[in-house]
């Protein structure tokens, strides 16, 4: 029976995956740096540039400040904003993730409006040394086809 819900569990996450895959193929693909446009006042930052690994992990809170007139829309998995961890290699950025975290099928997808002047915080976990920023799909209008802004956080090292 157990191994009846590892199965079904998989199914549904690679639906879940081939349905984001497929509407991201349509999306406008991101700039490699960030615009010069109603961005500038909508900031994504660390807490701090140096983190220190000791054990196996580091935690490094991250926060999204809206200090724009309008809402921002990001997309959303169990309230949780969606981001991709980048990773600079050989001086270029690479994707080191998935949209954020494994969102699971019993937690509600969506769309999460930054009003303006408020902010969001939460904490990426990592286990490697190097030189992270965080990529978060956003938009200005309401609707999952218009997140095709990107905001990029401060690069931040892991020692």
């Amino acid at each position: 029976m157990n191994r009846m819900y590892k199965k079904i569990f998989v199914y549904i996450f690679l639906l879940c995956l081939l349905i984001f895959v497929t509407c991201e193929r349509n999306a406008t693909p991101p700039p490699t740096e960030p615009l010069d446009n109603n961005q500038k006042k909508l900031i994504a930052k660390t807490d701090t540039t140096v983190y220190l690994l000791s054990g196996n992990i580091v935690q490094a809170r991250f926060t999204i400040l809206n200090r724009t007139d309008s809402t921002a829309y990001f997309s959303h998995c169990g309230e949780l904003i969606v981001y991709m961890l980048q990773k600079k290699e050989n001086n270029v950025w690479q994707d080191k993730s998935g949209w954020g975290f494994p969102c699971l099928a019993i937690y509600s997808m969506g769309i999460k409006q930054l009003q303006p002047d408020s902010s969001y915080f939460n904490f990426v976990n990592l286990k490697h040394v190097g030189t992270y920023r965080l990529l978060f799909p956003f938009g200005w209008f309401v609707s999952t086809t218009s997140l095709t802004d990107s905001l990029y956080s401060n690069e931040f090292h892991v020692q």
